[in-house]
């Protein structure tokens, strides 16, 4: 019954729905105008006039209610390249190294869920929430890397920029070979 009435009022249309239905379709509509490199950041609010109906006319809005629609309509394709290369580069390389970890899945799952709430709500405008999912983004997938080695061979192989010999650090890969007297 709750889970029902929880349905009902969603799919309700309000005042509230209605203005954020019109903002995202105006974040949409500048988006298509420069789907490339975008307006520029913070562009919204001014840009927002130009592209709202009349519904929205006394009201200062300063975000899209959804950041994905915003991001496209600030930054365009090319701005958000960079994410979406990094972040599908690092799901592509904990996916072959065949890792079947519960933990780094569940954990992986809980940011897709944050990414599809970012279609349709602003959830990444909150500092501690983006901040919280890059921080369980990269644990996850660094946990996907220690917890299936072992104890001493987590980091044996590091990938150096310069060969060890020419390093003034020294850096050791090697069991000690202590000396006792």
């Amino acid at each position: 019954v709750t889970f029902a009435a929880g349905i009902f009022r969603a799919l309700q249309t309000n005042e509230y729905t209605e203005s954020a239905n019109t903002l995202r379709q105006s974040a949409l509509e500048m988006f298509r105008d420069r789907p490339l490199f975008g307006w520029g950041m913070d562009s919204f609010p001014q840009l927002l006039p130009f592209y709202s109906d009349d519904t929205l006319l006394h009201a200062r809005h300063e975000r899209a209610t959804s950041d994905v629609l915003q991001l496209l309509a600030e930054i365009g394709l090319l701005g958000c390249l960079p994410l979406i290369i990094l972040i599908a580069s690092l799901i592509i390389r904990y996916l072959r190294g065949r890792h079947d970890i519960r933990l780094t899945n569940h954990m992986l799952m809980g940011c897709i869920g944050v990414i599809l709430l970012a279609c349709v709500d602003s959830p990444f405008m909150s500092p501690a929430v983006c901040l919280s999912f890059f921080i369980v983004f990269f644990a996850a997938l660094r946990w996907g890397d220690l917890s299936r080695n072992q104890v001493d061979k987590v980091d044996a192989k590091p990938d150096l920029i310069i060969d060890q010999s020419k390093r003034s650090v020294p850096f050791f890969t090697k069991d000690d070979d202590e000396q006792f007297k």
